[in-house]
């Protein structure tokens, strides 16, 4: 069980709180940065595989039309 030492020591307690949500929003704001980079990223890959994958196919198609 806590025992509080008076007023000062439950605003010390709140402001830590505060500070620790602040953190939290923080690291939060961050992860969701490079999860939008990560999706970005992938897409880019993703489009890249498609080209290649379409290239080889007309190549393929041309190679056996000769």
């Amino acid at each position: 069980m806590l025992h509080f030492q008076g007023p000062a020591a439950l605003l010390d307690i709140q402001r830590e709180i505060r500070d620790l949500i602040r953190q939290g929003t923080e690291y939060q704001s961050r992860t969701a940065e490079c999860v939008r980079i990560i999706r970005e990223e992938s897409r880019r890959q993703t489009e890249l595989l498609d080209k290649i994958e379409r290239k080889q196919a007309v190549r393929g198609r041309a190679s056996r039309e000769h």
